[in-house]
């Protein structure tokens, strides 16, 4: 969803972001990675109103809290695999 997100901003198409921007929204709401959520949220709704002149910015926010949420869940994943259950 990033790159299309990316894709849709170098296209000035604010259509392609806003789809892009739901898409990665209700993905992350799904996991729980509600700040990341939020920051698609706003970009959705920037969207939509045709106000894509600050996308770029919204988009490094977003690409900066995608690599924590990655982060949190190999971490979890990793301490997941590592407990004994016997």
């Amino acid at each position: 969803h990033i790159f299309e997100i990316q894709i849709g901003i170098q296209e000035k198409n604010p259509d392609k972001i806003l789809h892009a921007a739901h898409s990665l929204k209700s993905t992350s709401a799904n996991i729980g990675a509600m700040t990341l959520s939020d920051i698609c949220q706003e970009l959705e709704s920037n969207a939509r109103l045709k106000m894509i002149d600050d996308a770029v910015s919204q988009l490094d926010r977003i690409k900066s809290e995608y690599d924590v949420v990655v982060t949190a869940l190999t971490c979890f994943i990793n301490e997941f695999e590592s407990q004994d259950y016997d």
